[in-house]
């Protein structure tokens, strides 16, 4: 999971950033004179977005994967793992949202 990380989906959200901002300024658009206010949302919310799944969620992901460290196959989670779970779920949920809420902006482009 970690090297699919690094190598996939860590480079591929900085491509999907790049690739739409050479969207955003090339002339046939019309967005590199004027930014729509739709646009200028959905980027900052974008990189909120990869800032909290490359570090918050990251950290959350590892802190609940330490304490499962040493813990047998099939055996209860232990207590520690409560916490730390918690996190995960309530970001990917916040993440899960962001992504629909992002969808939302491009389609239906308040304004435009």
């Amino acid at each position: 999971m970690h090297l699919i990380e690094t190598r996939l989906v860590l480079p591929g959200a900085v491509l999907i950033f790049l690739m739409g901002l050479g969207l955003i300024f090339n002339d046939r658009t019309g967005y590199s004179h004027h930014l729509p206010a739709w646009l200028a949302v959905a980027i900052i919310w974008y990189l909120a977005a990869f800032f909290t799944a490359s570090v918050v969620q990251r950290a959350n992901v590892h802190a609940a994967l330490g304490t499962l460290e040493g813990v047998p196959d099939g055996s209860a989670l232990p207590e520690a793992y409560r916490a730390p779970a918690r996190r995960v779920q309530l970001t990917g949920a916040a993440l899960g949202l962001t992504t629909v809420g992002i969808a939302f902006l491009m389609v239906w482009k308040t304004g435009a």
